[in-house]
């Protein structure tokens, strides 16, 4: 249970710096330039099942999406 949840903390943390990259522009001639806007969407699931009888199982899945323009 501790893996899933460095797993889908990590991916969090991928997904913020994804969103927000650095700033990005054109400096000379007397202009500057600015950063662009950014967008990101991060989901994660993750299920963990320990009975008795077997073995535990586990499984995660996760999504993460992120647009940058500058």
């Amino acid at each position: 249970m501790k893996f899933l949840a460095v797993c889908i903390f990590l991916i969090f943390a991928l997904v913020a710096v994804q969103a927000h990259p650095g700033r990005g522009g054109f400096y000379g001639g007397g202009r500057g330039g600015g950063a662009g806007g950014a967008v990101a969407s991060a989901n994660a699931n993750a299920v963990a099942r320990s009975d008795g009888y077997g073995p535990a199982s586990a499984s995660a899945s996760a999504n993460a999406e992120a647009n940058a323009s500058g």
